[in-house]
């Protein structure tokens, strides 16, 4: 959300990022691969939380009630 306000066209502001033509579309590509990046690395980084989410969503309901959901 922050580079999408950076690219953000506004009233009586001259924006230089997006008039800087190729330059802008290097600068957009190196921040797309920095947020990719980091969702990645969150990822990688939380798998059990992340299975153990999915299982529950699997398995039964947020609330921990156990249904035949699954078996």
């Amino acid at each position: 959300m922050f580079y999408a306000s950076l690219y953000m066209e506004r009233k009586d502001q001259f924006n230089y990022i997006t008039k800087s033509r190729m330059l802008f579309q290097q600068y957009a590509v190196d921040n797309y691969v920095k947020v990719e990046t980091a969702r990645l690395a969150y990822i990688r980084l939380n798998q059990k939380e992340l299975r153990k989410e999915r299982s529950d969503i699997l398995l039964g309901d947020s609330a921990g009630n156990k249904s035949s959901s699954g078996q």
